[in-house]
């Protein structure tokens, strides 16, 4: 199927036209574009492509407290092509209602898109995880991180678990508009999510020595490095 028969919703500008046609095959991908320019519909018309050539059965969004009941009260309304029947859960508190919802996404329904919609913070309760790590052994999915900012802490508990739980998903994406604007050394957890090793580091702090001025510091007998600027900016331009 050509890029021009793919069925929308929402016509697509020439931008996400564009964005669509290099990402909507690739196993792994991030959606850099500021605010505003539609990454999240990106995001659902790539899903609704992937649905309709088989590849994918569920689809599975995290983001932000802030914003994650957006996905599924206008986003997927919004954009999410009629020829894709979807039914989608919002996370939420541990009701009778919300378990049978619940319940339906582990129903094999092959001709149905499910969608799970949880916040960051629910990924790493003992009941997030086990639900999450559940839906994607039991369905063929792709995962978008929205505002992927939220994971990009190497170390924090949200990063490593979703990191650990993202590689049972058949397709990643990440979703941000300020991914290195402040700190560049934001970009590598987030692309670790995508795929091991994808900026060309083997690991955090080897990103780090190559990319960051550091300086030693001595304090009350403790010494650290402190970065002090960036280099080889270009250099990770060209990753991204």
């Amino acid at each position: 199927m050509q890029i021009d028969d793919q069925v929308f919703k929402t016509r697509p500008f020439g931008h996400q036209l564009e964005a669509l046609k290099l990402s909507r095959d690739a196993q792994v991908y991030a959606l850099l574009m500021e605010m505003g320019t539609g990454k999240s519909k990106l995001m659902i018309d790539t899903t609704a492509w992937l649905f309709s050539q088989g590849r994918v059965d569920g689809l599975v969004i995290i983001a932000p407290k802030s914003v994650y009941t957006g996905w599924v009260d206008k986003q997927l309304p919004d954009h999410m092509p009629d020829s894709v029947p979807y039914k989608a859960v919002l996370w939420g508190p541990d009701t009778k209602t919300f378990k049978r919802k619940l319940g339906e996404l582990f129903t094999y329904e092959p001709l149905v898109l499910h969608v799970l919609v949880m916040n960051i913070d629910a990924v790493i309760a003992d009941r997030g995880y086990e639900v999450l790590e559940k839906f994607l052994r039991s369905h063929s999915a792709i995962i978008g991180v929205d505002e992927s900012t939220i994971i990009k802490n190497p170390t924090s508990a949200r990063t490593k678990v979703l990191t650990k739980l993202g590689k049972l998903a058949k397709y990643r994406r990440i979703m941000t508009g300020s991914l290195i604007a402040n700190y560049p050394l934001d970009s590598y957890a987030q692309f670790n999510f995508l795929e091991d090793g994808l900026l060309g580091c083997s690991s955090f702090y080897a990103f780090r020595n190559h990319y960051a001025v550091l300086r030693k510091r001595h304090i009350n007998g403790r010494s650290f490095d402190e970065i002090v600027g960036y280099q080889r900016l270009d250099e990770l331009q060209r990753h991204l």
